[in-house]
């Protein structure tokens, strides 16, 4: 059992300012670089290597992951400063893949920093992941699966765990609630998604116990989850066009986040990383408790039984 105690929430921080000093440097020794500054990646890391949300998501999937030299590791469409860092890491043979292509040219030109074994591949997880069964020893995918419409959740994690070798391990992160919640919105989403009869688009599932009980329960699979929560800035509230309003959106709500977050405008690095970061300090704790009315995220590693 994963146990949410100071001991794995301190390991979850130092893990997070690994993170964040990797993508410091990163950010800084590369600033001569064309090639590199110029990328799409580059300049959201610039400001925001991790944003609220990941601040906890991130370091906790790559402490489950654990990642070992040599072995094959999967990315279902995660956000990439997780991929970077494993690819930095070297050893790993890694595939980082998304549903559309828009990473493919940064991370062509990152593959050049961090030569190794790294596959890059866009392909749909709930329609099939090209790859056979057993193919890889790791798989993980932050805040994907929530997104995809129908039960296309369930069909992507079918497909992690059928080219998850026996033995195998997967770590997803979902948003969660006490209650199953749905958002549908009514401006366009930024993926493929589907729309309802009053003509809002599907964004996200917010999971409660039940549902991701039904989600995850595989005849092949042993799971375990570790729950993320925050004391909220404000009562959760629901905006007129669909989209759940939580910490993530109320950041600037601090004094002091509010002022590190108008230092963008100054083009000051890692401003915006500086007020999320105060948010977070101030806010995440873990538990396993589903009645606790502050849970927001959940991490589930998936074990694929080796027989």
């Amino acid at each position: 059992m994963i146990e949410p105690n100071a001991e794995l929430f301190a390991q979850v921080r130092r893990r997070e300012r690994e993170l964040l000093t990797f993508a410091g440097r990163f950010v800084l020794s590369n600033a001569a670089r064309a090639e590199v500054r110029r990328t799409r990646h580059y300049r959201e890391w610039f400001f925001t290597p991790m944003n609220y949300a990941r601040i906890m998501e991130v370091p906790i999937t790559e402490i489950l992951l654990d990642a070992k030299p040599g072995e094959r590791v999967l990315d279902v469409s995660s956000p990439k400063i997780l991929a970077l860092h494993l690819m930095a890491h070297g050893g790993i043979e890694l595939t980082v893949a998304d549903l559309e292509d828009y990473f493919v040219a940064d991370f062509e030109a990152f593959t050049k920093l961090f030569p190794g074994h790294t596959t890059l591949d866009t392909f749909d997880a709930s329609a099939g992941i090209p790859y056979p069964d057993g193919y890889f020893d790791k798989v993980f995918s932050v805040s994907v699966l929530e997104h995809i419409a129908g039960d296309g959740d369930r069909a992507a994690l079918e497909e992690i765990l059928r080219v998850l070798r026996p033995g195998g391990r997967a770590v997803i992160t979902l948003p969660v609630l006490t209650t199953y919640y749905e958002e549908w919105m009514t401006r366009p989403a930024y993926w493929r998604t589907v729309e309802n009869d009053e003509g809002r688009v599907f964004f996200q599932r917010r999971y409660d116990a039940p549902a991701l009980q039904q989600l995850v329960a595989h005849p092949l699979a042993e799971w375990d989850y570790l729950l993320i929560a925050e004391r909220p800035l404000k009562p959760i509230a629901v905006r007129e066009d669909g989209l759940m309003l939580h910490n993530s959106y109320l950041v600037e709500t601090i004094g002091v986040a509010r002022f590190l977050k108008r230092l963008r405008r100054l083009k000051v690095p890692f401003s915006d990383w500086a007020a999320e970061r105060i948010a977070s300090g101030r806010c995440h704790y873990l538990t396993r408790d589903w009645t606790d009315p502050n849970i927001r995220q959940v991490a589930v590693e998936i074990r694929r039984k080796a027989n």
